[in-house]
């Protein structure tokens, strides 16, 4: 199959939405499918100024490697920055959207250009898109694939349809158990911007944690440079590679922290359980794919301050119970692999 993603624009540090497609599409192409990621021109729902649109397209179009520096393809692919036109897109068997700033120009552009499809990962209700525009976005005519039975509800409510379903995965060569020692009071956190994923809220929680646990540590990770005045018990790792977040972050880790009010399905979590931290995590969103409150993970209602404090405490202060959720967590894991997602997508694809 000719097979079309069109994603957001090029990033130049990891965001999980993008690793996913790049990873489908890597697949995708081993298996001789003939595989293009089209990046658009912007994010924005708002119109680019003609001049500010001109100087960004030669910019890009400048470069000649089109790649992203994070993700190294093992296959064919081709990456295609600074699309905005439909003359850009070349003709092919289906195309996919990926995002609600793409869900539109997927859409408008013509029956050549291949069957259309929208893979929703996440509720995109920010970056200036409102519910209703969100929701508009699912109502457009094209075939609709989520990751999660939480977006599935989303999206049936808004159009009336149950939509394709394929969980998410994780590569075990990336990410397993590396450190079988007894671990330290260790908590990882993932740090990002995004108020949604509640960074600031967690490192608070971990402050309250710190009184009651005195040699807690945290390991604080992610793409983005560091918050302000982060305490001398927290270890800041940025932009961490595979290797430095399965040994040195989650695999160190005897709790990963998941305050998240949003989350399409909460990858970072299935990574930390498959290197044995035990989340402690909102009971919301996509995570209760693979996540079970006291068999492989705890869950506490959202922004429960005092909740997040005392199940921490109580979690690290009963070393039988925190082995068993490992165990478990490490378990599950297993489940969810990227042949097994990879062709139930080809397989939906297919079925034009």
């Amino acid at each position: 199959m000719k097979i079309n993603f069109v994603l957001p624009e090029i990033q130049q540090y990891p965001i999980g939405g993008y690793k996913l497609v790049y990873q489908y599409s890597d697949f995708f192409a081993n298996l001789g499918h003939d595989v293009v990621i089209y990046h658009k021109l912007s994010n924005s729902n708002k119109p680019i100024p003609n001049s500010i649109r001109s100087l960004k397209r030669k910019i890009d179009f400048a470069k000649n490697e089109h790649k992203v520096d994070w993700f190294f393809f093992n296959s064919n692919v081709r990456l295609i920055p600074g699309v905005y036109k439909d003359e850009h897109i070349r003709d092919a068997d289906v195309i996919i959207a990926t995002a609600v700033s793409t869900a539109e120009f997927v859409s408008s552009l013509p029956a050549k250009a291949g069957s259309k499809y929208y893979f929703i990962q996440n509720y995109e209700n920010w970056g200036g898109y409102t519910n209703e525009m969100v929701d508009a976005s699912y109502r457009l005519p094209m075939k609709k694939i989520v990751i999660s039975n939480w977006l599935a509800d989303f999206v049936e409510q808004a159009t009336g349809d149950r939509p394709y379903l394929i969980p998410n995965f994780i590569s075990a060569k990336d990410f397993y158990i590396s450190k079988t020692k007894m671990r330290e009071n260790i908590i990882s956190i993932l740090n990002h911007p995004q108020e949604t994923k509640r960074t600031a809220f967690g490192l608070k929680i971990l402050s309250q944690v710190k009184k009651e646990i005195p040699d807690l540590q945290v390991r604080l990770f992610g793409a983005y440079m560091a918050p302000k005045e982060v305490p001398s018990w927290v270890t800041y790792y940025h932009q961490p590679s595979i290797d430095i977040l399965r040994n040195n972050v989650y695999g160190s880790s005897k709790i990963y922290l998941m305050p998240s009010v949003l989350e399409g399905w909460g990858l970072t979590g299935m990574e930390a359980m498959a290197c044995g931290a035990v989340p402690v995590a909102s009971k919301y969103g996509g995570m209760l794919d693979f996540m079970a409150d006291d068999i492989n993970a705890v869950l506490v209602e959202k922004d429960n301050e005092q909740s997040f404090v005392k199940t921490i405490i109580d979690l690290l202060q009963d070393p039988t119970r925190l082995s068993r959720l490992s165990d478990n967590a490490v378990q599950i894991t297993s489940n969810f692999s990227i042949e097994t997602s990879a062709n139930k997508f080809l397989k939906i694809l297919a079925y034009i």
